[in-house]
């Protein structure tokens, strides 16, 4: 029978080995992209402004013959997230979330009389943006991305059951993960659980909105990957495709916030699909206690 699995926490340890991370042409433009080694030779001062942080970006990626990075894709992707929001004349102001993480907002004025704001970044924060430069790409080109990342696919073994391909893989963190969802009232639920040597932790939520079962999954895989405490081998197991292969699939922002986080933890990640067997994956998580 399966346990409660209590020693998975939380880790937010970066990951050192981020590989290259590629962008594809817009508009018959070269689109940004930075590798692993231009990334750690970005510097950060006392205290930036975002055009500022830009140029720091442009100065290292320079020798990539792309486009140059814009400043305005780090404040929109900032306001996406919850870290600037707009006053009531249209400025871009911090919040309180964007505070916690180093910035500030300070008052300036045009020509001796029309009031704006500039938004200062310090080595933190800075550091922040450089973390999350993916993200940032990935939300300017609209989920358009190729990531490559360390991570492959593993192909199920259909002659097996899901208790036996478990079982066949003992050194392994599994990630299981089902969802369903209501359309005509836009409401889905998910079950996951994080599997290892025979004990299991599991996560239940219902009440989300969406009309998209694939979301749900993919919600309950990033919960269960935040409870991941060190760095494990990891296999992704569900019974249907969720996008993480397909840059144009609708949910590909929410794969890559999932494969980048397991990244950062230090994890090996393998993503497998049991196509046929949802029915049988549904008992099972049904039947962890």
């Amino acid at each position: 029978s399966f346990k409660l699995y209590k020693d998975i926490g939380i880790s937010d340890i970066l990951n050192k080995d981020m590989q290259t991370i590629l962008f594809k042409k817009k508009r018959g433009k070269k689109a940004v992209y930075i590798t692993k080694e231009q990334m750690e030779m970005l510097r950060v001062t006392e205290n930036s402004n975002v055009s500022e942080i830009a140029k720091e970006i442009n100065r290292v990626i320079a020798e990539n013959g792309t486009r140059n990075f814009q400043p305005a894709w780090i404040n929109n992707w900032l306001e996406s997230k919850g870290y600037l929001c707009k006053n009531v004349i249209g400025n871009r102001i911090v919040t309180d979330e964007g505070k916690h993480i180093g910035i500030t907002s300070k008052a300036r004025q045009y020509n001796g009389d029309e009031e704006y704001n500039v938004n200062y970044f310090n080595s933190e924060a800075q550091r922040f943006i450089f973390k999350n430069l993916e993200e940032i790409l990935s939300f300017r080109y609209n989920g358009n991305t190729v990531i490559n990342v360390n991570y492959h696919n593993i192909d199920y073994p259909y002659h097996l059951s899901i208790i036996d391909f478990l079982r066949q893989n003992p050194d392994k963190c599994f990630i299981v993960a089902t969802g369903s969802c209501e359309t005509y009232i836009n409401k889905g639920s998910y079950r996951a659980a994080l599997i290892y040597k025979g004990r299991a932790k599991t996560l239940i939520k219902n009440d989300i909105n969406t009309n998209s079962a694939n979301k749900c999954i993919l919600l309950g895989i990033k919960d269960a990957v935040s409870e991941i405490k060190r760095p494990s081998d990891i296999i992704i197991l569900s019974a249907t495709s969720l996008g993480f292969n397909s840059p144009k699939s609708r949910n590909y922002q929410l794969c890559s916030q999932i494969i980048r986080c397991l990244s950062d933890k230090g994890c090996n990640i393998s993503i497998s699909v049991c196509k046929g067997k949802g029915e049988e994956l549904i008992n099972f998580l049904s039947s962890i206690k």
